[in-house]
């Protein structure tokens, strides 16, 4: 249900549904995590969002990627393969291209 007010954009009311319901993070739950971290970051409360996320970012990561990535914010977050082949690096690129200087991968 949350899940339908994401793709309606309205975030609040995915979180108002879903956070009452989590304590902690329970692995069982980690799809209502990945739906409040999609709501808040929509709602660019970006620190609470990677609380929720599944999602590491390296501090290789520089300020023109992290730029790049913040500007596409509008974009759909795509998963791709890693250098090692690993489909675990996001990118919000239309071409599904890797943002150079920004490294963000999901914990597979």
């Amino acid at each position: 249900m949350s899940c339908s007010f994401i793709e309606n954009k309205d975030y609040q009311k995915s979180i108002d549904i879903l956070l009452p319901k989590l304590d902690d993070k329970d692995p069982n739950l980690a799809f209502y995590y990945d739906t409040l971290s999609v709501a808040y970051y929509n709602l660019e409360n970006y620190s609470v969002a990677l609380d929720f996320s599944n999602l590491s970012i390296n501090l290789d990561s520089n300020k023109d990627g992290v730029s790049i990535f913040l500007k596409n914010k509008t974009n759909p977050w795509i998963l791709i393969d890693n250098q090692n082949g690993t489909k675990n690096k996001i990118t919000n690129n239309v071409n599904k291209e890797p943002i150079r200087g920004f490294y963000i991968y999901r914990h597979v």
